[in-house]
């Protein structure tokens, strides 16, 4: 009943699975270790609760994958141990909810200390590439010079690099070639050219799909072909070889070391059938790459004692706008990142500042981003699901934040925003609104609870038609509001920085060379 007044719809999950399915879903599925008695490309050690091979890497995204496949395609056999579970295309449902419990950590609700700051963090085959969009964008010239100059990365800022980049950008098929942008990009791209704010269409990852209004259904871990992120490339180009061995629903406890301190085993815990079992998988190298939020928690309880893992945490802190516009938007349908306007990218001549993009939201996370300023204010806010367009300002953070265990166990993640990473942020939002009313939106939202809507156009209840100090006055009271914490949504996608690349141990945790 709420969908409907809403005006939003699942697509055909049949559709969703067929676009699924293919070779190199069924290559990967191949490689899994359905028990511990018949694994194959690897053999038994004496007991059955222990595998060899010849290397072992934690974590199957962006990072596990890529040295997974270069391993494999070297000829070498590797252990891939992944916490998220194997989840056939066929048995997947289409719902947000069934995605948070199944593809994201604590089921995409882990918030920072204070729970003034929501992470989401991908828990799935695949990490983070399962249910991230597919926007691409290379890291800039500025910011890799930063890595050679500010850490001893030198060959961040050369060649090597941008080789690099180039094979990835290869691999994953990036281009902007055939970009079919939704009615939510396109109000992006029409307010900037109104403002003559700078925007540009995006660049994607992968093939554009046969069916370009389920786009809108990646968040949910639905892709196709080679727009699955690591499923579509690297996870793939390991699978073929034969050499990979998949550990699904593998809880990595501890990276074991041998006499002379080399890491040569991984001891976890496999959920298989209900059930668990202790594994020990032994080779003779192991690559830690779970992520900015589990990878430091592994290290401390492998006994590791370099003071800065777990610290100098980055988040790219983001907060949503959105306008209501008189006719449908349906931003949901469609890819959504596919235009990005880097009008306040650099506030400060270093590279600091925020992007601006369409996201993409699902009734859940619609509830949850709206700002609460009264019952009947949230209802009428929800019910305009289908008329809003939502940009994201999305902030390069300096602040730092640090992830430790907590007593459970879990990760515990401690993050203030500083006061430069709030005026950059707050102008993004400034010029986020900007582009809004001059795409044409009749009410503009912020994400404070203690900031009424702009009404822009007469024909609304209670509205008359916007000028200049309407406005500014609006961005005024934004302004002056702040980023209070638990007054306003504050979220993050991106987690980086807690086992940072170094010259000096004195402040860093790997070396470039690694």
């Amino acid at each position: 009943v709420n969908w409907r007044a809403i005006g939003y719809q699942a697509p055909d999950v049949s559709a969703l699975r067929a676009a699924a399915r293919g070779p190199a879903s069924e290559a990967l599925a191949a490689c899994r270790v359905r028990s511990l008695e018949a694994p194959p490309s690897a053999r038994l050690a004496p007991s059955p609760a222990e595998l060899l091979c010849d290397c072992v890497v934690v974590g199957s995204g962006p990072g596990g994958a890529v040295v997974a496949a270069e391993l494999c395609e070297a000829g070498f056999r590797v252990a891939l141990l992944e916490y998220g579970s194997w989840e056939a295309a066929d048995e997947r449902e289409c719902s947000e909810m069934h995605a948070f419990r199944n593809l994201y950590q604590e089921a995409g609700s882990f918030f920072t200390e204070g729970r003034s700051l929501t992470i989401l963090a991908g828990s799935a085959i695949g990490g983070g590439s399962a249910v991230n969009w597919s926007c691409c964008l290379p890291p800039t010239q500025q910011v890799r010079e930063e890595w050679a100059r500010d850490f001893g990365v030198e060959w961040a800022a050369g060649p090597e690099m941008a080789d690099s980049v180039e094979r990835a950008r290869e691999r994953l098929s990036m281009s902007k070639e055939g970009v079919e942008l939704n009615a939510a990009n396109a109000v992006l791209l029409r307010g900037c050219e109104r403002l003559g704010y700078q925007a540009e269409v995006a660049a994607q990852q992968g093939r554009v799909p046969s069916r370009p209004d389920h786009g809108g259904w990646c968040s949910a871990g639905w892709k196709e072909g080679a727009r699955q992120g690591m499923h579509g490339s690297a996870l793939a180009d390991a699978a073929r070889t034969g050499n990979l061995l998949l550990l699904d629903g593998c809880s990595a406890q501890e990276v074991l070391r041998d006499h002379a301190g080399r890491a040569c085993a991984v001891r976890g815990t496999l959920r298989r059938g209900g059930g668990s079992r202790e594994v020990l998988v032994r080779g003779r190298g192991v690559v830690v790459a779970g992520g900015a939020l589990q990878t430091p928690l592994l290290l401390r309880r492998s006994g590791l004692k370099n003071p800065h893992i777990g610290k100098h945490l980055h988040l790219h802190p983001a907060m949503t706008i959105f306008g209501r516009f008189r006719d449908p938007v349906e931003f949901v349908k469609g890819a959504p990142m596919t235009t990005v306007s880097r009008v306040v990218e650099d506030q400060d001549g270093r590279g600091y500042g925020a992007k601006i993009w369409v996201p993409n939201f699902h009734p859940i996370t619609w509830a949850a981003l709206l700002p609460w300023q009264g019952s009947r204010e949230y209802k009428g806010a929800f019910a305009g699901f289908s008329h809003a367009a939502p940009l994201i300002s999305l902030v390069r953070d300096q602040s730092e934040g640090r992830v430790r265990a907590g007593s459970d166990g879990r990760p515990r993640v401690s993050y203030t925003m500083g006061q430069t990473d709030k005026a950059h942020l707050l102008k993004a939002v400034e010029h986020s609104a900007r582009i809004l009313v001059a795409a044409g939106a009749q009410e503009v939202h912020s994400a404070h609870n203690g900031v009424e809507p702009l009404v822009a156009d007469a024909a609304m209840p209670g509205g008359a038609a916007i000028g200049q100090p309407e406005l500014e006055a609006w961005l005024g009271s934004i302004r002056d509001a702040g980023l209070p914490e638990l007054g306003v949504a504050l979220g993050s996608a991106h987690q980086m920085g807690t086992c940072r690349m170094g010259s000096d141990p004195a402040s860093s945790v790997v070396k470039p060379t690694c």
